[in-house]
């Protein structure tokens, strides 16, 4: 059974709601079919119950009197919650879920280096050497003497796929990746840098 044939008749839809709303507020895990006639709304088609039991989204068994009783399946239930969901989006009730944000929980140093090497990438248009990041770093102290520290921090940033290490000619050059731009967009444009 297509969908479209089910959407079509609203009666089907009918039916699945209300041997939901049997199950789930009256606790009653069967209906019988005068029972489920007197309670729907539209006329069914001879179509609409084969269609549900075909589509397995309710099950019918006669009874020892001839009568047929209805019992909606789990995949039905899921059918009806996945329509309301579909009804509240339309009706403006309902805000899509967001896509997920990764939160990276970067260390002061972690983040003031990302920003450094992103902010010199963007004036030289280049490569951010190891050396000059370093400087940029700790400006007042050696930087040879701290490139090992510097490199060890952006190790992590590499293994978290926001800095790119490049080596040309035996030197370091790192590049900010595109998740790298867009953490620091998303997460850290308006935190302050701290001074090391």
């Amino acid at each position: 059974m297509h969908l479209y044939t089910l959407l079509r008749d609203r009666a089907s839809i009918n039916i699945l709601k209300i041997l939901y709303e049997n199950e789930a507020a009256a606790k009653k895990y069967t209906m019988l079919h005068s029972e489920l006639a007197a309670k729907l709304p539209v006329r069914e088609l001879p179509t609409t119950v084969p269609n549900l039991v075909d589509a397995a989204l309710i099950s019918a068994e006669k009874t020892g009197t001839g009568e047929t009783v209805f019992s909606i399946t789990n995949k039905g239930k899921q059918f009806v919650e996945q329509f309301d969901r579909l009804i509240e989006v339309m009706a403006g009730k309902r805000e899509e879920l967001k896509a997920y944000q990764v939160e990276y929980n970067l260390t002061p140093m972690e983040q003031r280096i990302l920003v450094l090497c992103a902010k010199m990438k963007s004036e030289s248009g280049a490569a951010v050497p190891l050396s000059t990041l370093t400087q940029e770093v700790y400006p007042y102290k050696d930087p040879g003497a701290k490139s090992g520290t510097v490199s060890k921090y952006a190790k992590k940033l590499e293994e978290l796929n926001l800095l790119e290490r490049v080596k040309k000619n035996n030197r370091t050059f790192f590049n900010i990746t595109e998740s790298g731009e867009r953490v620091i967009k998303d997460q850290f444009m308006n935190i302050a840098m701290p001074n090391a």
